[in-house]
């Protein structure tokens, strides 16, 4: 595919998002309500989407626009150890339902990539995630596939493939997930100077927050991890 050709997909699946708004505000939410009560990101993706799940957990703990309190988020992709003993034992499909079952607890959200929706393993730790009693988020391709209803909430992005190889150019966030984190911050303000005057500092979230009866300031990466390609 040409770069004009790339470039008119890509603006083509960026014009779509505002038919899926209502999904990512959800998502959001989820997300903001998880690190509100204490509860951990535990994040689960294969090849570019493992990426994709380290760099989120990454933005979260380490630093995403400004410096402000790390967040609690864990890339299930990681342990390379962990990965092939869970697959060497008990099989491939098993890699993040077996980690969700042993590191999930009360409180966490399970976050899942998958371009097509198809992967055995991201069905599995969704399948796991519902018989814990964890709720779970999917971000989706091509129609969500065999993963789609699984996860509390869905995410599918129409016309969406994630990026494939390193020699891929990057396509720059769009104005509209910006909006987004913009009207997340603007109901998470809203709802500080609701329950007590004044505003959050930016050190208070989650855990002083919790301590002070108050929400924290809103996660700035919310709808960053989606990522546009086209083939």
């Amino acid at each position: 595919m040409t770069f004009d050709a790339s470039l008119a997909a890509t603006l083509r699946t960026l014009q779509a998002l505002p038919s899926i708004r209502p999904a990512i505000d959800r998502a959001g939410d989820l997300i903001l309500a998880t690190l509100q009560r204490g509860g951990r990101l535990l994040i689960a993706g294969n090849g570019g989407s493992a990426a994709e799940a380290g760099h989120f957990a990454t933005e979260l703990v380490g630093r995403y626009a400004k410096t402000r309190q790390p967040l609690p988020a864990i890339a299930l992709s990681a342990d390379g150890s962990l990965l092939t003993c869970i697959g060497n034992d008990f099989g491939f499909e098993q890699i993040f339902a077996r980690q969700i079952a042993g590191l999930g607890r009360p409180g966490d959200l399970v976050v899942v990539f998958s371009s097509s929706g198809h992967s055995g393993n991201i069905v599995a730790a969704l399948h796991e995630a519902r018989r814990t009693g964890l709720e779970s988020l999917a971000f989706l391709g091509r129609g969500g596939g065999a993963a789609q209803g699984l996860a509390t909430c869905d995410v599918i992005v129409p016309r969406l493939e994630w990026r494939r190889g390193a020699g891929g150019a990057p396509v720059p966030d769009s104005s509209f997930l910006r909006t987004d984190r913009r009207g997340l911050r603007d109901r998470v303000g809203a709802g500080a100077r609701g329950s007590r005057r004044g505003a959050s500092s930016p050190t208070d979230f989650p855990s002083t927050a919790r301590r002070h009866g108050r929400p924290g300031p809103p996660i700035r990466p919310v709808t960053n991890w989606l990522r546009f390609a086209v083939t």
